[in-house]
């Protein structure tokens, strides 16, 4: 009795070491107007593709703080870089505070939405001060 229990125990462990599943992990990739590129749709193809892909919980992409207020063109910016990238998968979200110039991201006010649905603040600075 005490061999066929040690023997059950044993298999017990075993299949619960066997199915052990590693760990998920959130990745940020943190970017800025010279580095577009690390956030374009085919870097984060790359990592969706990639051999550990099944573990990332998240893809967070992080705007470099304080960097942002001379961009001229959000829209371009949301259209040409970070939407390609955010529709490729749940897993891709905004995450941090864009500091563009006052007024700049309200020029369409549905960019200004879109950034704040897809997880980013823009001009936290001013929120903060209140």
């Amino acid at each position: 009795m005490k061999k066929l229990l040690f023997i059950s125990l044993f298999a017990a462990l075993l299949a619960a070491g066997c199915s052990k599943e590693e760990p998920t992990k959130d990745v940020e990739i943190v970017f800025n107007q010279d580095e577009l590129k690390l956030v374009k749709k085919d870097a984060i193809q790359e990592i969706l593709n990639s051999k550990g892909a099944n573990n990332i919980r998240n893809i967070y992409l992080i705007p470099e703080e304080g960097t942002w207020s001379n961009v001229s063109n959000v829209q371009a910016m949301r259209n040409n870089v970070l939407q390609p990238s955010l529709e490729l998968s749940p897993k891709v979200r905004g995450k941090g505070d864009f500091n563009f110039m006052v007024g700049r991201a309200s020029k369409v006010p549905e960019d200004s939405l879109w950034f704040v649905q897809h997880g980013w603040t823009i001009n936290k600075r001013f929120l903060e001060n209140k």
